[in-house]
């Protein structure tokens, strides 16, 4: 049997840093999550973008954390944060699926919020058309993330836990995703402030 792995930047074994953490020393985690971090950013990155990556790392980390007085990682450390790492882009892949397929299925029949607005006069009515059709449209091209979740805020009207909650993200991961979409938006509706 081969000695305990030890954590980088550590003195201790592995199971020496399991108890510790399991204790609730907040070092013996900030080493595991230093040692770890890198590898794992890299690995879940394969499954999906580097935003929702990033959130699958954060969850993952957080999760041990909360769980920490019953964690007993099966097969050792590494091998049991790799496994939790790809369960847990594989759901965010499974969870954006869904409500994509949901935004889909609303847009197809018609049921998407303010888009009967009968009372408005007929100019009115075109250009608001032509500024519709056009922020659709760029809507429509912005990255799968920033896109499921405007259409959730605007289409819809869900709040930022909603929208956290149905995307099986964080709220600053669903602020983020809208700051960066409102940017893009920005720039490619730079004809309608004209």
């Amino acid at each position: 049997m081969s000695a305990p792995r030890r954590l980088v930047g550590s003195d201790q074994s592995e199971h020496e840093q399991v108890a510790r953490i399991r204790a609730g020393d907040v070092r013996a985690f900030e080493s595991l999550f230093r040692a770890y971090y890198p590898d794992l950013r890299t690995f879940v990155d394969t499954y999906v973008d580097r935003a929702t990556g990033e959130e699958v790392i954060q969850e993952l980390f957080l999760a041990v954390w909360r769980r920490r007085e019953a964690w007993t990682p099966a097969g050792g450390v590494r091998a049991y944060l790799f496994a939790a790492a790809r369960n847990q882009a594989l759901n965010a892949i499974r969870q954006r699926k869904s409500a994509s397929r949901v935004v889909e299925e609303c847009a197809a029949d018609g049921s998407i919020p303010g888009a009967n607005q009968s009372d408005r006069n007929p100019a009115q009515q075109l250009s608001t058309n032509e500024v519709e059709t056009a922020c659709r449209e760029a809507i429509h091209n912005l990255p799968e993330s920033n896109r499921l979740v405007m259409m959730l805020r605007w289409d819809y009207g869900m709040s930022h836990a909603e929208i956290a909650f149905v995307l099986g993200t964080s709220i600053k991961g669903v602020e983020a995703e809208l700051g960066r979409g409102l940017k893009s938006l920005a720039t490619r509706l730079s004809w309608v402030r004209a």
